[in-house]
């Protein structure tokens, strides 16, 4: 089975014309927008959040270890 799936691979089944690509590209009406530089209050935003996150995780940590040495 596997060597009948190889042969059908390695088989071009379709061969687009040679107009394909600019025919695409033609009716492509809009392009990506470029991508813009962060803001400084993004930054800021993403600072506070990883602090914040990494203040749970030393919480859940010290839970942990609270629950642990207690018993």
């Amino acid at each position: 089975m596997n060597e009948d799936i190889e042969k059908l691979l390695e088989t071009n089944l379709f061969d687009p014309p040679e107009s394909f690509l600019d025919e695409v590209m033609l009716r492509i009406e809009v392009l990506p927008l470029p991508v813009r530089e962060t803001r400084k209050l993004e930054w800021i935003a993403l600072i506070g959040g990883t602090i914040a996150g990494v203040l749970q995780l030393f919480a859940f940590l010290f839970g942990i270890w609270a629950a642990t040495a207690a018993g």
